[in-house]
């Protein structure tokens, strides 16, 4: 629902989870439903909810999930830019700047300055804004190209398996093979067997009836 910006939607859901985790106090679950409830709150720019969400979800997320917490720090961004608190935006991304270090995820490097560039855009800084953007560019481009290294990596996990899946087939096909040869050759050689008693079992008959005439003449 919030990718399809039906927030009233998103945010009732948002709410439900929220309640049900309340009710497991599980510290992870619950900071995920608060983070939720603060991006759709600042969706519908119910700003001073989704600064209060934001807060729980870090305070939950602190001590067990750090890019959890990094997210919910972001979130609470958001919610200060949208209020226009810029210089309170501002410190908030630079506390984020220090977490980052400790989190392995480099889309964060590429949100956190892309907001900083605005954040400092709208304080009219805009040498310092230039400077973030271009660092976030920096980031999105590592990204990418991670992203692509991993894509190839994972392609050549996936043609490795499938030859490997296709070298055991065509041995299970050579087996299958033999041993479908192996079956017809059995069955050939119990065919001329049995054909073999019958014609001797047939001479046999001729040369009784054959005896039995020459006797009675």
């Amino acid at each position: 629902y919030y990718v399809n910006k039906e927030f009233e939607k998103a945010l009732f859901i948002s709410r439900e989870a929220a309640t049900l985790s309340d009710l497991i106090a599980e510290p992870v679950a619950q900071a995920k439903a608060y983070h939720l409830l603060s991006v759709n709150y600042t969706a519908l720019q119910k700003l001073d909810s989704g600064i209060y969400a934001a807060k729980k979800a870090m305070q939950l997320a602190k001590e067990t999930d750090r890019q959890l917490y990094v997210t919910a720090l972001l979130d609470l961004s958001d919610a200060y830019h949208d209020k226009k608190a810029y210089k309170e935006e501002e410190r908030l991304l630079q506390a984020a700047l220090k977490e980052f270090n400790e989190v392995d995820n480099i889309a964060f490097g590429s949100n956190m300055y892309e907001k900083l560039a605005l954040a400092k855009y709208a304080l009219g800084q805009y040498k310092e804004a230039s400077d973030y953007y271009i660092t976030s560019a920096a980031y999105k481009d590592s990204m990418f190209s991670r992203q692509n290294r991993e894509t190839v990596a994972s392609l050549e996990v996936q043609y490795q398996t499938a030859k490997k899946e296709k070298e055991l087939f065509n041995q299970q096909l050579q087996i299958t093979q033999k041993n479908l040869q192996l079956q017809q050759s059995k069955q050939y050689i119990m065919y001329s067997l049995g054909i073999a008693l019958l014609t001797l079992l047939a001479l046999a008959f001729i040369y009784i009836n054959y005896k039995n005439k020459r006797k009675k003449i």
